[in-house]
């Protein structure tokens, strides 16, 4: 891929939270990328995909990772471009590639973007360049943190039992975390020690080799199939790494918007299935797509889409990653399971087909019913934004 020469850079003065070497690209070059991702996808991701929907085995999973390093889709350890790279990268590439992948499988996209997470991670901390992106854990053991994350990024003075659930949030060594953990074999996490004047002085990132993890390995349970998910224990405290809250905003704001952009391609799937499907099947003379109550459906399906759309590219241009991820959480609250009753449409009008894996809708059913609720349900994600809301009226 040849990278525009035209980006301009982002960053401006007085952000609470300055998202990182990002660029603004005109829609003509975003254009020429987004087919090179499209053709990626069709040349690569598909003939590595099995049958019926089956999982994508580790090895395949692998190849395809390093043929999108050669493309210029994801970075590597000394060159941070593509999805979420620190250098001449965009908010509109990312998550416009993590929404065409998705449309083809959800659960590669998923991977693709913790892999281009992880790698901003390590480059911004500064970790060996030489040595493959980590696990990366920037939650703890359930949820988004509720309110005391919230106070937390804020900068807010805490209460004991604020401290004490954050405390709890980011234990690893008496709480298992789950964590996307292919292919990498260290764990970066955050751990709450004693905080100082601020809560902020007592969040610091760690690093930690397999050594002194206890790892179990277990299938995505519903959906996101493709994903090997472990579970995580530390055996003991590893090495402490700068603490950065603004660089913690921000992997939870691009964390927030990919969900939203691989739900979005999800959808998509859903949608150009149950269109298919409606305009094929007949019944009273007359293709279904034409009767009122599977019109209803399809219209659910065209409202989440477009409005998934729109929201993404309002936040093509944001700059201030904790506003952003505010915006995007308060998003999530109300879109999400709104997606989900609109899939859920597209797999009702295939009737009862819909429920078999060789349509492929089913696959989108419980893919997006995962994202719904992986790193914040909507009730977490509320307590999260009101927390905030709270804070700006200065109660």
């Amino acid at each position: 891929m040849v990278l525009p020469l035209n980006w301009q850079q982002t960053n401006h003065p007085g952000s609470h939270c300055p998202t990182k070497g990002l660029v603004v690209i005109s829609e003509d070059d975003l254009a020429l990328m987004m087919d090179e991702v499209t053709r990626f996808t069709h040349r690569v991701i598909e003939p590595a995909l099995p049958p019926v929907e089956q999982v994508i085995e580790s090895a395949a999973r692998t190849r395809i990772l390093a043929a999108a390093t050669d493309a210029g889709i994801l970075g590597n350890a000394t060159e941070h471009y593509g999805i979420w790279g620190r250098v001449h990268s965009s908010l509109q590439f990312s998550v416009s590639s993590l929404c065409t992948l998705a449309e083809r499988n959800a659960g590669m996209a998923w991977v693709f973007h913790q892999y281009g997470l992880s790698h901003r991670a390590a480059a911004t901390l500064e970790l060996d360049p030489g040595a493959a992106p980590p696990m990366l854990s920037c939650f703890g053991h359930f949820g988004i943190g509720g309110p005391a994350l919230c106070e937390c990024l804020l900068g807010e003075p805490m209460t004991p039992s604020s401290l004490a659930f954050l405390r709890d949030y980011y234990d690893l060594q008496t709480r298992q975390r789950l964590v996307s953990s292919d292919p990498a074999e260290t764990l970066l996490y955050i751990d709450l020690e004693s905080p100082g004047e601020t809560p902020l002085a007592g969040l610091v990132w760690r690093t930690q080799t397999e050594e002194f993890l206890h790892r179990t390995p277990v299938q995505a349970p519903h959906g996101l199939n493709e994903v090997t998910f472990s579970r995580v224990r530390l055996m003991k405290p590893g090495d402490r790494v700068a603490p950065d809250a603004g660089l913690l905003a921000e992997l939870l704001y691009f964390d927030g918007l990919a969900i939203v952009a691989i739900a979005l391609g999800t959808l998509k799937r859903a949608q150009r299935l149950a269109r298919a499907y409606s305009r094929a099947r007949k019944q009273g003379g007359k293709p279904i797509a034409q009767h009122s109550a599977v019109r209803e459906m399809l219209a659910s399906l065209s409202v989440a889409e477009q409005s998934g759309q729109l929201f993404l590219q309002a936040q093509a241009k944001h700059t201030d990653a904790l506003s952003g991820l505010m915006a995007v959480s308060r998003w999530r609250c109300h879109w999400m399971p709104a997606v989900c009753r609109a899939i859920n449409n597209a797999m009702q009008i295939h009737g009862g087909m819909g429920y078999m894996q060789d349509t492929g809708v089913e696959k989108a059913v419980r893919d997006a019913n995962v994202l719904r609720v992986i790193h914040g349900s909507p009730l977490q994600l509320a307590l999260f934004v009101e927390a905030a809301a709270q804070w700006e009226e200065g109660v």
